[in-house]
C-alpha cells in the first residue's frame, strides 16, 4: 500500500506549501497530490483555487498576477505559495509527485520544468 498525502499534510500544514510536504514525508506519505496553475507571467505556481481568497492573504486571480507579486503573499503560517520548480528542488527524490493540472493550455509549461527534474517520479492528471 502507498500513502499519498492531498495537497500535502493539509489538514495540519497551509496546503499545498513545502511545509505541508515536508509534514507528509514526517507522517509517513510515499507522495503528495498538489495542484498547479500558472502566474500571469507563465510560471508554473502550486495553489488549487484560481481565486487567491481561501488559500492566501491576497485577492484575485493566480492568472492575474506575476510570480513576484504571487510570492509576496502569505500562504499561511508565513509561507509563500511554492514555483514548480521551487516543489521539485526539495522534494524530487523524496516523494512521489502527483501534480493535477488545474488551468487548461499550461501543459508545456509544467512539462518544459519537469525536464530539468529527470529523476523526479511524478504522474500529471487534470
Amino acid at each position: 500500500m502507498r500513502i499519498y498525502a492531498h495537497r500535502g499534510s493539509s489538514g495540519i500544514e497551509p496546503e499545498n506549501t513545502p511545509r505541508a510536504f515536508q509534514r507528509a514525508i514526517h507522517d509517513g506519505a510515499h507522495g503528495v497530490e498538489f495542484d498547479v496553475r500558472a502566474s500571469a507571467d507563465g510560471v508554473p505556481v502550486v495553489i488549487h483555487d484560481r481565486d487567491l481568497l481561501r488559500t492566501a492573504n491576497g485577492t484575485g486571480f493566480v492568472d492575474a498576477l506575476s510570480l513576484k507579486e504571487l510570492q509576496r503573499l502569505d500562504a499561511g503560517n508565513g509561507e509563500r505559495i511554492p514555483t514548480l520548480a521551487e516543489v521539485l528542488t526539495l522534494f524530487a527524490g523524496r516523494l512521489h509527485l502527483d501534480i493535477e493540472i488545474k488551468q487548461p493550455g499550461i501543459e508545456r509549461e509544467i512539462l518544459a520544468v519537469l525536464d530539468h527534474y529527470p529523476d523526479a517520479k511524478w504522474a500529471l492528471s487534470s
